[in-house]
């Protein structure tokens, strides 16, 4: 987006990965081409406008805003592709890092959910999460928040997961339980698909 000089005053810049076998491969690649497009379109719907204020209120201080990332594929094989993605954004006054993942059945090009992969109860799963996030926390206790394990006891809706050639990665986005800086937290299980 630009503004009447010419300044570019708002970026959006997201890439996809591509499937290239399967039977689900062209709905797989129609439905990431709808998740970028639409991230994209959010960004640029919710802070258009404040970008152009902004650079219109003060055009020697002014910040571009943007919004970037990367779709990669951490998997295309055995029955399933699996995609992870680090968004960067700034929007006139926060830079952050999130991340998304999405997770494909080859052959019929539907989404899976955690659910359709493993067969471990959400308890089970729970705490697991808590286990392994935990053992992190304790490993390096200076990268998290000081109430860490409080935080992820009430954001355990908030861990994601994706495929990787060897298994299964669970991960919490920036800011839950360690400082944007940190990254993503995560770990990874050994798990055949």
């Amino acid at each position: 987006m630009k503004a009447p000089d010419g300044t570019v005053v708002l970026n959006v810049e997201l890439r996809c990965d591509e499937v290239s076998t399967g039977a689900g491969a062209a709905a797989i690649n129609g439905a990431m081409a709808n998740e970028t497009y639409g991230q994209g379109q959010a960004f640029l719907q919710a802070y258009g406008e404040k970008a152009l204020k902004e650079y219109e209120n003060d055009p020697e201080n002014f910040r571009t805003y943007y919004y970037m990332g990367t779709y990669e594929l951490t998997r295309k094989s055995n029955g399933y592709a699996s995609f992870l993605s680090s968004v960067s954004s700034y929007d006139g006054e926060d830079d952050t890092v999130r991340y998304f993942s999405h997770t494909y059945n080859l052959s019929t090009g539907k989404e899976c959910a955690l659910s359709d992969l493993v067969s471990d109860s959400r308890e089970d799963l729970e705490y697991l999460w808590m286990m392994s996030f935990t053992a992190l926390i304790d490993t390096d206790p200076d990268a998290f928040y000081s109430k860490a394990v409080s935080k992820l006891e009430k954001n355990l809706d908030k861990v994601d997961f994706y495929l990787t050639e060897d298994g299964i990665v669970f991960y919490l986005s920036p800011d839950i339980i360690a400082p944007p800086e940190t990254g993503a937290v995560s770990f990874e299980i050994n798990y055949v698909f």
